[in-house]
């Protein structure tokens, strides 16, 4: 949920005159909204957060409306004896990205979200751990891989947020993730590399950027993504479409990079692709 709330925010950050223009922009605030709202009642106190409610075994058994459900409604939190670095450091991301998209339009809102950001991100700092450590049931549902991308991901989102450069201290201080496979719920490593590039500090959060960004695009030598035989990248088997939606959305943020600052073009390894390769690519998956 605190990933689709980052990236709905990112959305509406980078393409805000074209919602305006079809005059969505108000109805995506009130999406960010809906979930911020749920995201800072969930963190009542600065080194607790609420991060799951119901047990996953019996809801999972259940194919009932929400409204007639009589399962376990346990609720988990994070706290000083149970971290979760994952869980706290992305919903700090989606808190800290949808401060940003509100700046304009909300300030009170938008400093509140920031507080609850920066707070939720030096919890995550202080007690490191993996969030289906604290709450077992997780792990048969949607375990995490480490906590490592969302920790860089969250200083990248607060650093844009607050303009504070602690948050660029600490992501010097850890390491870019390298070319990623995807980009998901799981691992956030692309998105903070594209975030980083486009501040124009560090040159290899750039260079691993461009290199997922050629491999979907089909010009990264021999890492490109798989593509099924009419056409559409083909990441993993469950869900795949989510790994498409936000490998294109990362397409269409870099074509609009590019034609922002005036960069003609991307060197990959078989073709230099422009900005209108990468909208034509996008296009296609579409």
């Amino acid at each position: 949920m605190a990933f689709t709330i980052t990236m709905l925010s990112w959305s509406t950050i980078e393409f805000k005159e074209k919602l305006e223009a079809k005059r969505e922009l108000s109805n995506a605030l009130k999406a960010i909204k809906w979930g911020t709202d749920y995201l800072m009642k969930a963190h009542n106190q600065p080194r607790v957060l609420y991060g799951q409610v119901g047990d996953v075994a019996s809801d999972h058994a259940c194919w009932q409306r929400p409204e007639d459900m009589t399962t376990p409604r346990t609720t988990f939190h994070l706290d000083d004896k149970s971290p979760g670095s994952d869980l706290a450091a992305e919903t700090a991301a989606a808190l800290a990205a949808a401060s940003i998209a509100f700046r304009p339009v909300d300030d009170s809102y938008a400093t509140q979200l920031l507080h609850h950001a920066i707070d939720l991100f030096a919890f995550a700092v202080d007690k490191p751990g993996l969030y289906q450590d604290s709450f077992k049931a997780s792990a048969h549902a949607y375990s995490s891989s480490g906590y490592d991308d969302e920790m860089v991901w969250a200083a990248a989102w607060l650093e844009r947020a607050s303009g504070d450069h602690m948050y660029m201290d600490y992501i010097s201080r850890h390491g870019h993730g390298g070319l990623r496979q995807t980009f998901c719920w799981d691992d956030k490593y692309v998105g903070a590399q594209i975030l980083v590039a486009k501040g124009g500090v560090w040159e290899e959060y750039k260079e691993q950027a461009e290199k997922f960004i050629c491999a979907c695009a089909q010009k990264g030598g021999g890492s490109n993504v798989k593509m099924t035989r009419g056409g559409l990248l083909w990441f993993l088997p469950w869900d795949n479409i989510q790994y498409v939606a936000t490998a294109t959305f990362s397409l269409s943020l870099y074509a609009k990079y590019l034609d922002t600052y005036h960069q003609a073009n991307i060197k990959c390894q078989d073709a230099t692709l422009t900005s209108a390769d990468l909208t034509a690519f996008v296009k296609s998956q579409v």
